[in-house]
């Protein structure tokens, strides 16, 4: 077996809602799990997790299952270490959800070729499974993308989103609010945001009740 997997590396991305990511006591470090390592398993793990008003993570759900139930345990177990510094309103500390998504791939394959394929698979069997498009686009805003990424990460977010995945509802939202992968469009922005939150999304309804306005 080649000696790769010795050499590993998880980027643990920004946080897509960044009301607050200040942290009053360091989350502890990730590693990549020994039985992943051995599987060569790889893959992207998006975790929504709410963070209460003392600023513990009170639960998490996973916006996308990398594929491997051995990579999406890890973070949600990181996450139950953190404490972050409470958001507040109005002087008030609030519950807030953010996201985070963890990139797990092995060092001699950092384009995620493995997940590709897999994905590819999927897709030519049933080329509207809406999960395999959200993935996809989510391997395609990697960090960093292209401008060509996120136009196809657009697309890929728009089939999913039209199909009925409701997060990539939100998804598509947050791309038209802020231009990326095309021009921004904030009443297309808002609409997807309603349809979300209509769904339950709480990453949409938090947006749509957030001091700061779609504008």
């Amino acid at each position: 077996m080649a000696l790769i997997l010795l050499a590993c590396t998880v980027n643990l991305a920004a946080a897509e809602e960044t009301a607050n990511r200040v942290q009053t006591k360091p989350c502890d470090k990730i590693q990549y799990p020994p039985e992943s390592l051995r599987l060569s398993e790889e893959g992207i793990t998006e975790i929504g997790f709410l963070i209460g008003t003392d600023g513990i993570v009170k639960k998490t759900v996973i916006l996308n299952p990398s594929g491997s139930a051995t990579l999406d345990r890890a973070p949600q177990e990181i996450l139950s270490t953190c404490v972050f510094r409470p958001v507040t309103s109005n002087g008030q500390p609030i519950p807030v959800w953010a996201s985070v998504s963890y990139n797990w791939f092995l060092e001699a394959d950092s384009d995620m070729s493995r997940v590709s394929m897999r994905l590819d698979l999927a897709l030519q069997k049933n080329k509207d499974d809406a999960n395999a498009l959200y993935y996809y686009a989510l391997l395609k805003l990697k960090h960093p993308p292209s401008d060509a990424d996120q136009e196809h990460a657009r697309a890929l977010l728009k089939r999913a989103a039209d199909l009925g995945h409701v997060h990539a509802q939100f998804k598509i939202g947050q791309l038209h609010e802020q231009g990326i992968g095309g021009p921004a469009d904030q009443a297309e922005a808002l609409r997807w945001y309603k349809k979300a939150a209509a769904q339950g999304d709480v990453f949409a309804i938090q947006r749509l009740e957030a001091d700061a306005p779609v504008p």
